[in-house]
């Protein structure tokens, strides 16, 4: 019998999920990032929480307020936060991956290579005050396990930064069959509705949600190198001419062929919500 999985969205709260619901081992997750190759040094998701922190920052004592990135990757965003925001003691990392977690001890910051579902929430001996998880959520099932070691994690009132891929970009790709969310990579996709029903269920409050914003040249280039090699009897052929200046004027010619049966879809995608990613502060009360 042929392995195979499908995407099924709750009437109710427009969550949308991989079915089977199972998420990649911890293994699979070291494999997949062993290396600097696969890890971005700033991204817009990181700047948007770093300038909200800071914001909180001048409010709040630096010095009481603890820290815990999940999915920490190589310590890119942790490291612009400690310890000009908060002291390197105050912070801790959780990442699976041992290139990753190699690099942020280097740094001289805590991490630990622990399932957020199977931590031992007893063995912390404090809570934390800001949690981030960038592009973490997505990859993760048994979200209710997930929530309710959140809870035990964090201090009352706590803040959790949350990044996931814009549903609205990977739904234009879909129908485009181009597909970004595939299991045990990510297995579940959110909106600001679905945000808001599970903080209610498990006691956080929604404050702020974005979509990225990109430049319409640049989501118009992203699809149009989609198309080519998405057919890839056209692109493998062209690819293989060793003539540039004829290879240039073949890409050019099918590039405006593109555009022209795609010109509604391009409009769509440039002046729509279509960012890569999508950002959502939510509070404990």
């Amino acid at each position: 019998e042929e392995d195979v999985s499908d995407f099924v969205q709750c009437m109710s709260c427009s969550f949308v999920y991989a079915d089977p619901f199972i998420a990649g081992t911890n293994y699979f997750y070291s494999l997949a990032y062993h290396s600097n190759a696969s890890y971005y040094e700033w991204k817009w998701e990181y700047q948007v929480t770093y300038d909200d922190i800071e914001s909180f920052i001048k409010k709040n004592n630096s010095q009481k307020i603890n820290l815990l990135e999940v999915g920490a990757g190589n310590g890119a965003f942790i490291k612009k936060i400690s310890p000009r925001f908060i002291p390197k003691e105050k912070v801790m990392c959780i990442e699976f991956s041992d290139y990753g977690r190699k690099e942020i001890l280097k740094y001289g910051i805590n991490c630990i290579s622990e399932d957020l579902k199977n931590i031992n929430t007893n063995k912390f001996s404090i809570k934390f005050d800001i949690i981030c998880m960038f592009q973490v959520l997505e990859h993760l099932d048994r979200l209710h396990v997930v929530f309710e070691n959140l809870n035990k994690l964090s201090n009352e009132e706590a803040l959790l930064y949350i990044a996931v891929p814009n549903n609205k970009h990977r739904e234009f790709y879909d129908e485009h069959r181009s597909y970004f969310d595939i299991p045990p990579t990510h297995i579940s996709r959110w909106n600001i509705e679905s945000f808001k029903v599970l903080g209610e269920r498990y006691g956080w409050i929604v404050l702020n949600h974005a979509s990225q914003p990109e430049k319409g040249l640049k989501k118009l280039r992203q699809f149009m190198f989609n198309r080519y090699y998405h057919f890839k009897k056209i692109s493998s052929r062209i690819d293989k001419i060793n003539l540039p200046i004829f290879n240039k004027l073949l890409k050019l010619t099918t590039f405006a062929i593109f555009f022209a049966i795609y010109f509604y879809s391009i409009m769509k995608l440039i002046f729509g919500d279509f960012g890569t990613s999508q950002w959502i502060c939510l509070k404990k009360h």
